[in-house]
């Protein structure tokens, strides 16, 4: 398959998961936590939605306390999407990934983002240099685009959780979890705030 059509797959992929989102499962109404963690992980690449956001921030917490709905599970997997050309109160706050912070999360659950987690054990472990393969311009370029008669390097990136600093053994029990459940972060109304609680 050409990087093209990959390309065009992801974004068919990426539309039929905001179409998911968007149809609030099926009519089926949501459920609703309310939780206090801590961060312990973020997930590399940050990928986008297509006519929806710029960019998908997945990252992982330790429920410390469950305020509101049901749930048993120690670790739960966050997926907040947003522009990063938003205005500052909807651009998540870099003392969240800190590890020294606690904060309360208003979520949704979301089947669609529920996934076996892989933690990075190095500084770029999630970038593919074995599988990597050189691709002609005219593969990827538009016709009009002078660089179509060049050669260029494709990097596959592995989907990963890399550790806060200080959580790499706990982040590391992520992958003997099987699957981590998986809830939405809502952009519109701030669904997050620190808490000493």
């Amino acid at each position: 398959m050409s990087e093209y059509k990959k390309f065009f797959s992801k974004i068919i992929a990426s539309a039929l998961l905001l179409a998911l989102v968007a149809s609030d499962s099926y009519g089926m109404k949501r459920k609703q936590l309310v939780v206090i963690g801590r961060v312990i992980g973020v997930e590399v690449p940050e990928t986008g939605w297509p006519m929806e956001f710029e960019s998908v921030k997945i990252f992982y917490i330790r429920v410390e306390r469950v305020l509101k709905g049901k749930s048993t599970a120690k670790y739960i997997r966050i997926a907040y999407g947003y522009n990063p050309s938003s205005a500052p109160q909807y651009i998540l706050p870099i003392e969240m990934f800190d590890g020294k912070t606690r904060w309360k999360f208003d979520l949704s659950e979301y089947s669609a983002f529920d996934a076996k987690v892989a933690v990075s054990k190095s500084e770029g472990d999630w970038i593919d240099t074995k599988n990597s393969k050189k691709i002609k311009g005219s593969e990827i370029l538009p016709e009009n685009d002078p660089r179509r008669n060049e050669e260029f390097t494709s990097v596959p990136i592995i989907t990963k959780c890399v550790p806060v600093a200080g959580f790499e053994k706990e982040a590391a029990i992520l992958e003997t979890l099987g699957v981590v459940k998986g809830y939405w972060l809502d952009f519109e109304r701030k669904g997050f705030e620190k808490t000493t609680e």
